[in-house]
């Protein structure tokens, strides 16, 4: 290492004694060494074994704490207890690295492995042993397996184990937004208690709230509070922070319980960490809250017992909202501060209008705080934001987070409220209020789909979007209605969107408006991310950066399947590149003129210009959706359940799961129930004279099936599926695929006797009625080609699925059958001949037949070798 890195490591080891010059030395000695700062942290403790504490990222989350060894210790020689001290910085901060530099050595350690914890171990002299190259690599060639669960997970699970003692201890008579005041209140109480302490150990002690408990007898959780607050000369109680009317009915818990509850709230029962939520306050609570979103449900039982059931915890999924990682608040912040000059200088009005936790307005405060380093920095940031969120259990949530955050970067709660808003954005943004008055709107929307919102929600979107509102439009269109509405000229909008936004037709409307009206500065598309974003959602994310602006720019495009964190600091640098693991590049604004956005990185987008040369399927072939019975059990039999003497108003039913690629199943297990006899529909009459067994089968269902929306408006009558298809329509030669695909299923139903339910199917139009065609379009669907086409195209399902909706399959380039070109009608007719070898075929001969289908079929496309390549044909 140099002379010059060498002086900074001996004054980072001495007491800092405000040196901001050293600041600055140490944010370039940490980019040097590959790590990104985020907050720096001086160790004004005088009896402190560490003179600060370096917080970096490595891909925007906080990756490692590199803590600074005063010069007198050494860290092997620290006592356990100073290890756990000094490691529960990086615990109750979410990061699980811990670096400990002292004057000979740097030690990289995992905090949640218990005694085997070091990583690397090596001499400060050496500069790769502080390089994050270094540790990302130490870390991948050890297994982890932690042995203790991260702060986040430990506290919810703390939180959900209280929530059903307390609320079976008063008979459930409590409910979530109470008990959410509840914990709230505790997490409040908790933070000025650990603040106060690591400002001023020798004046103030902990364990306050047991040591209160007992020493005064309080019986009241309310009493308890006041008395708190008086300890610490606290006068105003904050009454958005501390709820009384909430909190009442706590106040019939008996001592006993407070007491072995708060214990939990000091000492961690799943890891061997005290909880510090003085520093959990400044980087972890929000991510916490993203996490609490819990209800819940008294489940019902006959059982007997002598006390009050315990009520089972489950997750809120029909709120849309889910767990917003760290490093896309980060992100966005990030971009932000690139791209608006001076933006921490500045008064700028943020909005989160669907605000959740206030993950996105406590990154970007944070990040003002520690860009600035509190000097000559007015708190009233804090007074220029709006948040506005439905449900009243996240504006506490977000109330508290923020507030403690204000109170240790300034020692103070905040004296103004914050403009934390408990309504419906609809509702609230649908006048002229705020319109055109701020400078950022961040969201992360909730993904209520159109069919699972309730008919007054659906009437209030329509009306908010107005002639933007096209077919069944989702939840988080509007709020990207409110950001257009909302921000200033010059204004910026982020949002985390599901990757349908940039296809769907209901977002059709709303992406010209964003086009004509906005400057589409950044897309970054985590669909195809090996890594899941949100584990508990199918919903596979983009992230959608837009300038209000009449002045159009062009875009930085991402497209990422690994290496995220490398992949995002690219596009923050606007460094264009390609490789197997994501690729950023850029496009012009026009490239956003057309009625979808499909983002393709250069080497992509040149091979489906090629494939796009080729004429659409939708030439040849007419696209349809099979049945929808409205009843499964009604109308979907089983073999041997059909009546003998009725088969005649049955067909065998193909379920997508039982497709087969190439050709369908010949047999099959279920038939379903179709009311046509010589293309002409039965009469009730008929189906109970002609059908009497199945006439009494469909009886059973008869209060149900009359219940739908088919019957009660009088297109159908109870007895009808919802939507049979005529057998002129189904019951013809097909092409069949499911709709959900990992691997292309598209199989011949030569015979036209199956019929599908919703599932699109392929039927020639009628200038080609010729069967061998079928051949060999199977052939052509089924390979890797029209496979990669599709997945690009085709919006993403759970698991990874691509869905395979009509008007996808209709856009589909396929090569024509007609060929001029002697060599190239001869690769037709090749494809049709190993097309009908494959049907026949075993398995083993199978494989290699399909191998040879998908190289003939890359040369009718043209594909040169390294496209072929490419998609490893």
């Amino acid at each position: 290492m140099d002379s010059y890195n060498t002086n900074i490591l001996r004054k980072l080891i001495s007491p800092w004694n405000g040196d901001r010059g050293l600041i600055k030395e140490l944010e370039n000695f940490s980019n040097y060494l590959g790590w990104y700062p985020s907050d720096i942290i001086e160790d004004k403790n005088k009896n402190s074994i560490t003179t600060g504490h370096l917080f970096v990222e490595h891909g925007l989350e906080n990756s490692a704490v590199i803590s600074f060894i005063q010069s007198k210790y050494l860290f092997t020689k620290l006592t356990e207890i100073d290890k756990l001290n000094l490691f529960s910085v990086s615990y109750n901060n979410l990061v699980d690295l811990h670096i400990s530099i002292d004057r000979l050595n740097a030690c990289g350690t995992h905090n949640r492995l218990g005694e085997n914890n070091l990583i690397h171990f090596g001499s400060n002299e050496d500069e790769r042993n502080l390089k994050s190259s270094t540790y990302s690599e130490a870390l991948q060639e050890r297994r982890i397996k932690p042995i203790y669960k991260t702060l986040d997970d430990t506290i919810i699970d703390t939180i959900s184990f209280w929530k059903r003692i307390i609320s079976s201890e008063l008979d459930n008579t409590v409910n979530n937004e109470q008990l959410s005041s509840f914990f709230n209140s505790i997490i409040f109480l908790r933070a000025i208690e650990d603040y106060n302490y690591n400002l001023s150990p020798e004046v103030f002690t902990k364990n306050n709230l047991n040591r209160i408990l007992e020493s005064q007898r309080i019986e009241k959780y309310s009493n308890l509070i006041l008395t708190f607050f008086e300890k610490y000369s606290i006068k105003d109680i904050p009454k958005d922070l501390i709820d009384f009317n909430n909190l009442k009915v706590f106040d019939k818990l008996n001592s006993k319980t407070l007491y072995q509850l708060f214990q939990d709230f000091y000492q961690n029962k799943y890891s061997h960490y005290e909880y510090d939520f003085s520093i959990i306050s400044k980087h972890a609570l929000s991510r916490l809250y993203e996490k609490y979103v819990s209800i819940l449900e008294i489940k019902e039982t006959e059982q007997l017992s002598f006390f009050s059931p315990v009520p089972e915890e489950k997750f809120n999924k029909n709120s849309g909202s889910y767990y917003t990682p760290q490093f896309i608040a980060r992100f966005f912040t990030k971009y932000l501060e690139v791209n608006i000059k001076d933006v921490y200088s500045k008064n700028l009005t943020i909005l989160e209008p669907a605000v959740g936790s206030g993950i996105f307005i406590r990154t970007f405060l944070e990040r003002q705080i520690e860009a600035s380093h509190k000097e000559g920095l007015d708190n009233n940031i804090f007074k220029n934001i709006i948040a506005v969120d439905k449900n009243q259990t996240a504006c506490n949530a977000a109330n508290l987070s923020l507030s403690l955050l204000h109170l240790v970067s300034y020692g103070e709660l905040p004296t103004d409220k914050i403009q934390i808003i408990n309504d419906d954005s609809l509702v609230f943004f649908n006048g002229a209020k705020y319109e055109e008055s701020v400078d950022i709107v961040i969201s992360n929307p909730p993904y209520i789909k159109y069919n699972s919102l309730d008919a007054d929600t659906r009437k209030s979107l329509k009306k908010f979007l107005g002639e933007l509102s096209f077919g069944k439009t989702d939840l988080y269109i509007a709020f990207i209605k409110i950001a257009i509405k909302t921000l200033k000229d010059g204004g910026y909008g982020c949002f985390v969107l599901p990757n349908t936004f940039l296809t769907t037709d209901s977002c059709q409307s709303i992406r010209k408006e964003l086009f004509d009206i906005c400057s589409i500065e950044c897309i970054v598309d985590l669909s195809d991310n090996r890594q899941r974003i949100f584990e508990e959602a199918g919903v596979y994310p983009i992230l959608l950066i837009f300038k209000k602006s009449k002045v159009k720019t062009n875009a930085i495009i991402s497209k990422i399947q690994d290496n995220t964190g490398q992949a995002i600091h690219h596009v923050l640098n606007k460094d264009y590149i390609e490789n197997d693991n994501f690729s950023v590049y850029e496009v012009d604004h026009s490239f956003f003129s057309g009625n979808k956005w499909f983002l393709l990185p250069p080497t992509e987008l040149s091979l489906k210009n090629k494939i796009s040369k080729n004429p659409n399927i939708k030439d040849f072939f007419d696209v349809r959706t099979g049945f929808a019975s409205g009843h499964v059990d009604a109308f979907i039999l089983s073999k041997n359940q059909i009546p003998k003497g009725e088969e005649s108003i049955y067909v065998p039913y193909l379920e997508d799961r039982k497709m087969n690629s190439y050709s369908s199943r010949r047999e099959v297990e279920e038939y379903f129930f179709y009311p046509f006899i010589n293309d002409s529909k039965i009469s009730e009459e008929e189906l109970q004279n002609n059908y009497p067994k199945t006439f009494k089968h469909l009886k059973k269902f008869e209060s149900e099936l009359s219940k739908r929306n088919e019957v009660k408006k009088g297109n159908i009558r109870w007895w009808m599926p919802n939507r049979p298809r005529s057998p002129k329509f189904m019951l013809v030669p097909k092409i069949l695929t499911p709709h959900l695909i990992f691997t292309p299923k598209f199989n011949i139903d030569i015979e036209g006797k199956f019929a599908i339910s919703r599932s699109p199917f392929l039927v020639l139009k009628k200038e080609y009625n010729n069967t061998d065609l079928l051949y060999y379009f199977t052939g052509i669907l089924n390979s890797t080609v029209c496979l990669w086409y599709l997945i690009s195209h085709a919006p993403k399902y759970q698991n990874g699925f691509a869905m395979l909706e009509p008007t996808y399959i209709k856009g589909l380039p396929i090569p024509s059958p007609f060929q001029e070109d002697t060599n190239k009608r001869k690769l037709v007719q090749d494809v049709l001949n190993l097309v009908k070898k494959r049907i026949i075929s075993n398995e083993f001969e199978s494989l290699e037949l399909e191998k040879q289908i998908d190289s003939t079929v890359a040369e009718l496309y043209n594909l040169t070798a390294t496209e072929k390549s490419f998609l490893n044909i």
